[in-house]
């Protein structure tokens, strides 16, 4: 992927914003749904090569901490991230 300068960044979120406005969308909404898309599509894989890491030894500890905890596993259902936490 190429890098992209920060001055054409803010120019296509400029742009975009003004596109959703037109729509009656907005930006912040629009972004916060990429993201949780972005968990529900990669939080299982996430959370088994966490899992793995703990498994192996040869891994600091540092390195395999987890954001969610084994009791918090038990909300997922099937790759989908609950609105929960």
């Amino acid at each position: 992927m190429s890098v992209i300068s920060p001055k054409e960044r803010k120019q296509k979120k400029d742009i975009v914003k003004k596109m959703m406005e037109t729509q009656g969308e907005k930006y912040n909404d629009w972004l916060h749904g990429k993201h949780q898309e972005y968990i529900d599509n990669n939080l299982i894989d996430y959370m088994n090569i966490q899992d793995e890491k703990e498994e192996d030894p040869s891994e600091s500890k540092e390195s395999s901490s987890s954001f969610v905890s084994s009791e918090e596993k038990g909300k997922y259902d099937h790759g989908k991230f609950s609105n929960q936490l």
